[in-house]
């Protein structure tokens, strides 16, 4: 499945800014966050995501913010496979072959 995918660096304001082709483009209710700690444990956590533009990261341990960050959402609208091409009566052609 098609996904919108972003990624970077938590500055230390906290604020994930998405990229503006997202917008109308995403389901907001499908955002996933995925956060990793850079150079010491850190209690990080998604305090809010808002209207699908921001996603706002805090430490509940109180320090400053220092991590990675992986973003990911579903698409509005998924384009379907086409349908299979079903052959019924395939009947192949039964030439003889000469050299």
């Amino acid at each position: 499945m098609h996904c919108y995918t972003t990624s970077g660096k938590v500055h230390t304001d906290g604020i994930i800014e998405l990229p503006e082709d997202w917008q109308g483009n995403i389901k907001p209710e499908t955002i996933a966050v995925q956060l990793t700690a850079i150079g010491t444990a850190q209690e990080l956590f998604v305090k809010e995501i808002q209207w699908g533009t921001k996603v706002i990261i805090r430490n509940g341990g109180g320090g400053s913010l220092n991590a990675y960050y992986t973003v990911t959402a579903e698409p509005i609208k998924v384009e379907e496979a086409p349908e299979p091409i079903v052959l019924n009566d395939f009947k192949p052609n039964k030439k003889k072959l000469t050299a």
